[in-house]
C-alpha cells in the first residue's frame, strides 16, 4: 500500500511479482520468472517505506530487462550494476535508501552496461 500511495508508477511492476519468504537469500532476490525471494529476518528490519523501496527495487530488475540483457556477463557484477542504476532511480523518486544497498552518486546518469564495464 505504501508503494501505491507514494510512487504509484511502480505498482504495476510490483503487482507482477510473486513473493516467497526464503531464509537462504541474504536480503532479497528476484528471478526471471518474477518470483521474488525475501529473507524474513531482513524484512523484519525494514520499516514500511523501506519495504516499499525493496518491492520497487526487485520489480525493476525484470522491468529493465536485466535477465534478457545479461548475455555472457558475470551474473554477480551484472546484478551489482543493475543495483546501482535501480537505487539511483528509487532515490530520485523519493523512496528511502535501505542501509547497506549499493548507491554511488558518481554513477548517476550511467547505464548498467557502463557501470558493469567500470566495475
Amino acid at each position: 500500500r505504501a508503494l501505491v500511495l507514494r510512487q504509484p508508477h511502480f505498482a504495476p511492476a510490483a503487482m507482477r511479482l510473486q513473493f516467497v519468504l526464503n531464509d537462504q537469500v541474504k536480503t532479497a532476490a528476484v528471478r526471471a520468472d518474477r518470483v521474488c525471494m525475501v529473507n524474513p529476518g531482513f524484512l523484519d528490519e525494514l520499516n514500511v517505506l523501506e519495504c516499499a523501496t525493496l518491492i520497487a527495487h526487485e520489480a525493476l530488475h525484470p522491468e529493465l530487462g536485466a535477465f534478457q540483457r545479461i548475455g555472457d556477463r558475470d551474473p554477480r557484477r551484472w546484478n551489482e550494476a543493475q543495483d546501482y542504476v535501480i537505487n539511483a532511480i528509487l532515490t530520485r523518486t523519493g523512496l528511502p535508501a535501505i542501509r547497506g544497498w549499493l548507491r554511488d552518486p558518481r554513477f548517476d546518469g550511467w547505464t548498467d552496461v557502463e557501470i558493469y564495464n567500470h566495475l
